[in-house]
């Protein structure tokens, strides 16, 4: 059986119990099927967390000093390696990010 096969199995047995009733059955279609390409990127994200991860807040707290030594072309992937693991994972966070920088860039060009 392919590691595949086997996640399904897996989520397919995990059904929460309220699914299985009349009701459940009405979320269940309106739910969202997971997709190969979707349990790649899930398992891709899993093996690149680092057990001291950040989350969004923590991030937040740190992303005008990580942005600053982006632009000022420090090595911030090694200073705050964290931060860079957070963004490569977090679609919202790396949107503030590059928002961040392309402010500072367009302001320090002016």
């Amino acid at each position: 059986m392919t590691i595949w096969n086997q996640i399904k199995n897996l989520f397919s047995r995990s059904k929460p119990a309220a699914q299985e009733s009349s009701r459940g059955m009405a979320l269940e279609a309106t739910q969202t099927t997971l997709t190969q390409d979707m349990m790649v990127e899930l398992m891709h994200r899993l093996e690149i967390t680092t057990e001291n991860a950040y989350c969004c807040d923590e991030v937040f707290a740190l992303l005008d000093e990580y942005v600053e030594l982006v632009a000022d072309d420090e090595e911030a992937r090694q200073l705050m390696p964290l931060v860079k693991n957070h963004l490569d994972m977090c679609p919202d966070c790396r949107d503030e990010y590059e928002v961040l920088l392309h402010v500072l860039k367009t302001a320090e060009s002016e």
